[in-house]
């Protein structure tokens, strides 16, 4: 479902403790496990396949990524 958007705002969570990655339609995944660094979605299959980073913009406590879908 993820692929049939041509844009999407991918936002992580990069403080310490549960890391979220948001996602259109609500979707939250989420671990207990303290990682060393925040979901950069570069590195994400589905990401690498399919979409270009076109924008990143860096909040207090959160990474914001405009992925906009390649054809």
């Amino acid at each position: 479902m993820i692929l049939t958007h041509k844009r999407i705002w991918f936002v992580t969570d990069n403080e310490k403790g549960i890391k979220q990655v948001w996602l259109p339609h609500g979707n939250v995944w989420y671990s207990d496990e303290i990682k060393g660094s925040a979901v950069d979605p570069a590195t994400l299959g589905w990401v690498q396949r399919n979409y270009d980073i076109a924008e990143k913009r860096q909040y207090y406590g959160n990474n914001v990524y405009l992925l906009v879908r390649r054809y």
